[in-house]
């Protein structure tokens, strides 16, 4: 299709020189008759179907399109991102980790919900941290912060706890040294290795009501904790 506009192009009656190679500027010429219009009249006097002159013609203007840097646009991809829980979902999720019923259960669903809520912790972050990565920082004037730091991940650093979950995730500290599971064990389960650091917290969580399944996003966690961080003056 390329080829047969080019050469009737580079050959058409109103062109001065047929001899002359084609210049980007006679192909991206505008105006009420473009000159895909006259190919597509001429196609249409030798006869070409409808259904043809309309594939030839959308894939012409589609070429001559990327070649027009004024026509040209930026392509960015989407990515949906999953939108933060509210304020009252969040406080749910915090009711709901202390409120399991056995400790192991308290422990683990109060670190995910505590550092994805209060440090933007997902489940790659997670897998690496241990009861070693925990530390206080201190600050001038007021109480000492809890800060965590990731380390062996894509995204290695340190964060502060914001002070809403410094509480819960202290609690899960505590339950961890109680359970005497050592300094350099993981928060979450025996082995940093596994894949779905998360899913197991979440399949063995419950709720008051029989049968119904605790279905808590961590990216939608770590979206809470960024909306926050964003709106935030200054305060951990």
């Amino acid at each position: 299709m390329l080829v047969g506009f080019l050469c009737w192009a580079r050959e058409r009656p109103a062109r001065l020189d047929p001899n002359a190679p084609l210049a980007l500027e006679e192909l991206l010429e505008t105006g009420p008759r473009s000159l895909i219009d006259a190919y597509d009249e001429q196609l249409h006097a030798e006869g070409v179907a409808d259904s043809s002159r309309a594939t030839r013609r959308a894939v012409l203007r589609r070429a001559l399109r990327s070649l027009d840097p004024a026509a040209s646009t930026t392509r960015i991809a989407y990515q949906p991102v999953a939108g933060p829980y509210s304020a009252a979902e969040c406080a749910a999720l915090v009711r709901l980790a202390r409120h399991q019923p056995s400790e192991p259960r308290r422990r683990e669903l109060s670190f995910v919900v505590g550092l994805g809520l209060g440090a933007g912790l997902d489940g790659r972050d997670l897998r690496n941290t241990d009861r070693s990565s925990f530390s206080g920082l201190e600050l001038p004037g007021e109480a000492p912060v809890l800060a965590v730091s990731i380390e062996g991940s894509e995204r290695p650093r340190t964060v502060v706890v914001r002070r809403a979950y410094e509480p819960l995730v202290r609690e899960a500290l505590s339950s961890h040294d109680a359970a005497r599971r050592g300094r350099s064990a993981p928060i979450l389960g025996r082995s940093a290795t596994r894949r779905n650091i998360t899913t197991p917290v979440m399949e063995h969580a419950v709720t008051a009501r029989a049968g119904e399944r605790v279905a808590i996003e961590v990216n939608r966690l770590r979206a809470t904790w960024l909306a926050a961080a964003m709106c935030a003056r200054g305060a951990p």
